[in-house]
């Protein structure tokens, strides 16, 4: 599975009958901004410094 920067928001949810094992690689930029669409929230992230604003 890829998760290109700036795609639609994502999900994941196990239809067999055996665990799934997902492996996450990436980089943690030290500044980062995410959206959360279902709670219409965004996160500002600033080294250890992190803010959720509404986003709607």
């Amino acid at each position: 599975m890829g998760f290109p920067r700036g795609g639609t928001a994502h999900t994941m949810l196990n239809t067999g009958d055996v665990a799934l094992v997902y492996i996450v690689a990436g980089d943690r930029p030290e500044h980062d901004v995410c959206d959360y669409p279902k709670k219409r929230k965004r996160l500002y992230k600033a080294g250890s410094n992190k803010v959720f604003v509404d986003n709607e």
